[in-house]
C-alpha cells in the first residue's frame, strides 16, 4: 500500500515537473518571439534613418548645386550687354565732350524685339534643378529654397505671374517655414505689379492671421492692407487695419505713425 501511494506521488511530480517544463518552454517561445520582433523594429528603424539621412544628404547636394547655378550663372547673365560683357564693366576714361560729327544716331525705324532678362540656356537649366529637388525631396528645406529661388528667377525675368505662383506655392506647402513670411510678401508684390489687387491683399491678410506674433511684419502687412483697401475704395476695411496698427503696434513704431497719419487723413478728409 505504501508503494502504490509512492508511486502515485511520484508520477504526480513527473507530471507536475512535465507541465511546469512546458509552460517554460512556451514562456520562452513567446519571449525569443517578442525579442525578435523587436531586433527587427530596431533594425528596420535603423534602416529608415540611415535613407532618411541619406535623402537629406543628397536633397543638400541637389540645393548647393542650385543655388551655385543660380548665383554664380545665372544673376551674372542678367547684367551682360549685348557684346557679353558685364554693363558695370570698367570703360576708356575720356573728357565727356562730343566731338565734332558725333551726331546722335537716330532710333531704327523698327526696333528689334524686346530681348529675354538672363540667358535663357542657364535660366531653363536652373529650372529644370529646381523642379528636380520639387519632384524628388518634395517635403525637404531643399524644395522650399527651391521654389523661393523660381520666384526670384521669374520676378528678376519679369515674369510677374509665374512669380507669384512659386512664391504663393511655397507659403502654402510650408506655413511653418521661416521662408514663407517673405514669400507672401514677394507673391503680394508680383501681384501688384499685375494689378491683381485682391490676390495681393489676400497675402498680405494671410500674413497678419498666420503669423500675427510676428509683429513688424504684421504690421508691415496691416499697412499694406490699409493702403490696398483704400485703392479699392473700401474705406472702412482701410481705417479698420489703420486702427489695428496703432492699437497693436508700438509709440514711435514707423507703421504705427503712418497708420496715424492715414487715419487723420481719411476721418477729416
Amino acid at each position: 500500500m505504501t508503494n502504490k501511494a509512492a508511486g502515485s506521488g511520484s508520477g504526480k511530480n513527473q507530471n507536475l515537473a512535465e507541465k511546469v517544463s512546458a509552460l517554460l518552454s512556451g514562456k520562452w517561445v513567446v519571449f525569443l518571439a517578442i525579442l525578435g520582433g523587436i531586433v527587427v523594429v530596431i533594425a528596420l528603424l535603423g534602416i529608415s534613418y540611415s535613407l532618411s539621412q541619406n535623402k537629406i544628404r543628397r536633397s543638400a547636394q541637389a540645393l548647393e548645386t542650385l543655388e551655385r547655378l543660380y548665383q554664380d550663372e545665372w544673376q551674372p547673365s542678367l547684367y551682360r550687354t549685348e557684346t557679353g560683357g558685364l554693363e558695370d564693366a570698367e570703360v576708356e576714361p575720356g573728357n565727356g565732350e562730343v566731338e565734332p560729327g558725333d551726331a546722335e544716331v537716330p532710333p531704327p525705324d523698327n526696333p528689334p524685339p524686346e530681348q529675354p532678362l538672363g540667358n535663357p540656356e542657364i535660366k531653363a537649366e536652373v529650372i529644370a534643378k529646381a523642379e528636380e529637388i520639387l519632384t524628388g525631396y518634395p517635403r525637404s528645406y531643399a524644395a522650399e529654397k527651391a521654389r523661393m529661388l523660381l520666384g526670384d528667377l521669374y520676378t528678376a525675368a519679369g515674369e510677374w505671374d509665374r512669380a507669384a505662383e512659386n512664391y504663393a506655392l511655397l507659403a502654402e506647402a510650408f506655413p511653418g517655414s521661416f521662408l514663407s513670411p517673405p514669400a507672401l510678401f514677394r507673391a503680394a508684390a508680383a501681384y501688384e505689379k499685375l494689378e491683381q489687387w485682391e490676390d495681393a491683399l489676400g497675402c498680405y491678410q494671410k500674413i497678419i492671421d498666420l503669423y500675427g506674433d510676428q509683429i513688424y511684419e504684421s504690421l508691415r502687412a496691416g499697412f499694406n492692407v490699409g493702403r490696398l483697401s483704400e485703392k479699392l475704395g473700401k474705406l472702412d476695411e482701410a481705417l479698420t487695419a489703420y486702427d489695428w496698427i496703432v492699437q497693436t503696434g508700438s509709440v514711435g513704431s514707423p507703421y504705427v505713425n503712418l497708420a496715424e497719419t492715414r487715419l487723420l487723413l481719411l476721418e477729416n478728409p
